[in-house]
């Protein structure tokens, strides 16, 4: 933020980040005399640290996306060995050769627990993903609500 040196421009310490309220205040200075706009090194530095910002911003969800999709993916797994630990229990020890029928019968279940197992990942993905889509809608809301329309004016 040591580029910024404008008194105009908003002051944020290294751990917070630049608000809505802040962005929208910022002023620039005019440029210089038989120049048209504003002064274009204030413009520039303060787009350059928007532009660290929102890197941060995009940076973070794609942390928090994988974070949640390795914390479903565990919690699965998890519920997963917890089935397997109660049927082994539940289940009394059989001989290692079981007759043909009841073979073809665990295979089936076994197709059919695979099969579960993957729509309900295709689910839980889906459902991650409009959650996701949410977060980015309410950005755009939040954005959208902020008094003179979007920071893109600027």
């Amino acid at each position: 933020m040591s580029a910024l040196i404008s008194p105009n421009l908003p002051v944020v310490s290294a751990g917070s980040r630049l608000t809505p309220g802040e962005l929208h205040s910022v002023v620039f200075s005019r440029a210089a005399l038989g120049r048209r706009g504003y002064d274009e090194e204030q413009v520039r530095n303060f787009l350059q640290y928007v532009e660290g910002e929102l890197v941060q911003i995009f940076t973070d969800k794609a942390a928090l996306a994988e974070h949640l999709l390795e914390d479903a993916h565990r919690k699965a797994a998890a519920v997963a060995d917890a089935a397997v630990r109660s049927a082994g229990e539940t289940q009394p020890a059989r001989p290692a050769a079981l007759p043909d029928d009841e073979r073809r019968a665990m295979e089936r279940e076994i197709a059919y627990l695979r099969t579960y197992s993957d729509v309900y990942r295709t689910h839980l993905r889906s459902y991650l993903e409009a959650l996701l889509r949410n977060v980015d809608e309410w950005e755009s809301s939040e954005r959208a609500s902020l008094p003179g329309g979007t920071p893109d004016a600027l």
